[in-house]
């Protein structure tokens, strides 16, 4: 009896250690297991306990210090498995979405299927890698991706980012109604580049415009402009961007009225008047995005032109730059400088601008530089005071962190140097 419970012992030892040596096997040995691997790499996780076993009884050699691009070049040469792996592991990021997007076409049905993941971290990681849908295609998101050597000509990549689309798209438009509001803000924003599904979309877009977290409804009203020019945005679309002016929640005014001027019809008079009703707003965000609406789609005005000066001023730094931009673009427009600016007071226009050579920014230092630029040549109608100011500021600015600032603030002193 002894010698049956060794035997016994002995076959159950084996057994054990095959089982064992399979699992290793499994786990630790093939692509799926070799995904998991090259993603702790990646993400400089420090080996983990079975591993470090491996390498003391010498069945694993120590990782190698390599560069990101190598590791995501192995994971993307497995193919699926590592999809699923780079999904799984919850990792999104640049790296995770350059591995799928190496992986290419076998990936997309995979991303598509974990649009409907238990981790709401999961869905809208898979909706972000969605946002350059050709990059699925060409394996990068470089929009000059002709200008490198590829193997497609480009009408079979707009052939292949179609299907891309067309498998996608439908599911992001269903991501616009998830629970969670992060998942909807990248759903819609990677739908802003997938004009194919634009019909399909819009109703839903027009619904997310209302949705009760801000960084949806920007999403979708962001979403809305890029996927529609002003000549083809339906009319019963308009109405309802109108209506949504008069919502009690912030936010979603803000959004329409944005989404109104970069899609409204030029010289709407419904739109105008609403849009003109905002300028009397108790809120500054509102009345400023209601002048670069107008301005868009409107003639000069110099109410207009206060809202977007008064905006400079905004807490909002994303803000303060668009009304830069258009400041400086309305500047530089014909047929002159006074006219372009709805012939609001140069004297109050460059108190803005000046004020604005020391935001936080850059780019809106760079912005109000460039349209004190184009008011310099006419600075013999402004009083001297203001001129002075206006010379003290940009001389400042030309000693800026940012060279961009540097040259056009000096580009701006030439201009009031020849007056």
């Amino acid at each position: 009896m002894k010698r049956w419970t060794i035997l016994a012992v002995a076959v159950l030892a084996v057994a054990s250690g095959m089982a064992f040596a399979l699992f290793v096997g499994l786990h630790y040995r093939g692509p799926e297991a070799k995904a998991r691997r090259l993603i702790a790499e990646l993400r400089g996780f420090p080996p983990g306990v079975m591993e470090r076993w491996l390498l003391r009884l010498h069945l694993a050699k120590p990782r190698a210090v390599r560069q990101p691009e190598e590791v995501v070049r192995d994971l993307a040469e497995l193919g699926e498995p590592a999809a699923r792996a780079v999904i799984a592991a919850s990792w999104g990021g640049p790296p995770a979405w350059e591995v799928l997007w190496q992986i290419g076409m076998p990936a997309v049905p995979i991303v598509v299927e974990n649009l409907q993941a238990p981790d709401p971290m999961v869905r809208a990681d898979c909706a972000r890698s969605l946002i350059f849908p050709w990059a699925f295609v060409v394996g990068h998101i470089d929009p000059d991706w002709d200008m490198v050597d590829q193997s497609m000509p480009e009408d079979q990549v707009d052939r292949m980012t179609a299907d891309v689309i067309a498998q996608a798209g439908p599911a992001l438009i269903r991501a616009l109604k998830d629970k969670h509001p992060y998942v909807r803000q990248e759903a819609a924003s990677s739908l802003a580049y997938m004009s194919d599904v634009a019909g399909q979309a819009l109703p839903a877009l027009l619904e997310a415009l209302a949705d009760d977290d801000p960084g949806a409804s920007k999403a979708a009203a962001r979403a809305m402009a890029n996927l529609w020019p002003s000549s083809g945005l339906p009319r019963a679309v308009e109405d309802r961007l109108v209506s949504c002016l008069r919502d009690t929640r912030e936010h979603v005014r803000l959004n329409a009225a944005w989404a109104l001027g970069a899609i409204g019809r030029p010289g709407a008079d419904v739109v105008a008047r609403s849009l003109e009703g905002l300028l009397e707003s108790d809120s500054l965000s509102i009345r400023a995005v209601a002048g670069i609406a107008l301005s868009e789609i409107g003639p000069p005005d110099r109410r207009n032109v206060a809202a977007l000066i008064e905006g400079l001023s905004d807490g909002s730094p994303a803000l303060r730059e668009a009304c830069a931009m258009r400041l400086e673009d309305m500047a530089s427009s014909p047929p002159d400088v006074v006219t372009a600016l709805g012939h609001m007071p140069l004297d109050e226009v460059m108190s803005g601008l000046t004020n604005a050579l020391v935001d936080d920014v850059a780019e809106v230092r760079r912005l109000a530089a460039g349209a004190l630029r184009e008011i310099g040549p006419v600075s013999g109608a402004i009083t001297p005071a203001a001129v002075r100011r206006a010379i003290n500021a940009l001389k400042g600015a030309c000693q800026d962190d940012s060279a961009w600032v540097r040259d056009t603030a000096e580009e701006a002193l030439r201009g009031f140097a020849r007056n």
